[in-house]
C-alpha cells in the first residue's frame, strides 16, 4: 500500500489535524532554524516537533539515540509507503491528547480508543483499514504548494516526531522497532533539547538542504 507523500507545509498539516478532530488554537508552525535566536520566535507551549530529513547512506549507517521498549507512549509502526508524515502527526497528537482541544467524536479519539491495547504493528494494521484517514491524507497531500507526486513515486525524505514523554525526549519513527530515547527534557527546554538532536541529524549530511522542522503549538488569534 502506498500513499501520496504529505508536503512539509504547516498549513497543510494544520488542515489535516483539523480533519482528525483537533480544534484551534492548536496549529503547526515552521521552525526556521535551530539557532537559539530563532527558537525564541516559536510560540509556546510546544507539544511536539515534526522533523523531515533525507534518507541517505549516512542516515542509514550513523545511528543517533537508542531504541527503548520501556517508554510508556503511543507508538505505531509505519507499514504504508509514503505515510510517514501522517504517522508523525498521529504520534505528535496521540501523545499530547490530554492537552489538545478535541471536537466531539473525532477520528483521532475513536482510533486511539480502538487501538489503545494493541501492539505497534497491530495499530499499523488497523491504520491500513482506515479509509476515512486515507481520504483525509490524500485530500491534504494534494493541497501543498508544490505539485504532489504520484502515489507510485518513491521519496527519499522521511518524517519523525519528537515528544516529551514524562521528562524523556523521544523520537518516534514508524520504521524503528520502538521509541528512540535522546535523554531527558522538560516543557521549558523541549525545543532546545530537540534542536540539539536535529543538529546531529543535519551534521550527518552537511551538504544536504532537504531538512524541515515544524512545531505543534498554540497560536491565539
Amino acid at each position: 500500500m502506498r500513499w501520496v507523500p504529505l508536503e512539509s507545509n504547516p498549513d497543510v498539516m494544520t488542515k489535516f489535524m483539523r480533519e482528525l478532530g483537533v480544534k484551534e488554537p492548536w496549529c503547526f508552525v515552521d521552525v526556521f532554524s535551530t539557532d537559539p535566536e530563532m527558537q525564541a520566535l516559536v510560540p509556546c507551549p510546544i507539544l511536539s516537533l515534526l522533523f523531515l530529513y533525507p534518507i541517505t547512506d549516512n542516515s542509514k549507517s550513523i545511528g543517533i539515540g537508542t531504541v527503548s521498549h520501556e517508554e510508556k507512549c503511543f507508538f505505531i509502526k509505519q507499514t504504508i509507503d509514503n505515510a510517514c508524515g501522517t504517522v508523525a502527526i498521529i504520534h505528535a497528537l496521540a501523545n499530547n491528547i490530554d492537552a489538545l482541544d478535541i471536537t466531539d467524536q473525532p477520528w483521532l479519539q475513536k482510533f486511539l480508543e480502538k487501538s489503545r491495547n494493541s501492539s505497534p504493528l497491530e495499530r499499523a494494521e488497523l491504520l491500513e483499514k482506515e479509509e476515512e484517514l486515507s481520504e483525509f491524507h490524500e485530500d491534504c497531500a494534494l493541497q501543498g504548494q508544490t505539485e504532489a507526486p504520484d502515489s507510485s513515486s518513491e521519496t527519499n525524505l522521511h518524517f519523525v516526531a519528537f515528544i516529551n514523554s514524562g521528562g524523556h525526549l523521544l523520537e518516534l519513527d514508524g520504521r524503528r522497532d520502538g521509541p528512540v530515547l535522546h535523554g531527558e527534557t522538560s516543557p521549558e527546554t523541549f525545543l532546545a533539547d530537540a534542536c540539539k538532536v536535529v543538529d546531529r541529524f543535519m551534521q550527518r549530511d552537511p551538504e544536504d538542504v532537504q531538512f524541515s522542522l515544524i512545531a505543534l503549538t498554540k497560536v491565539e488569534n
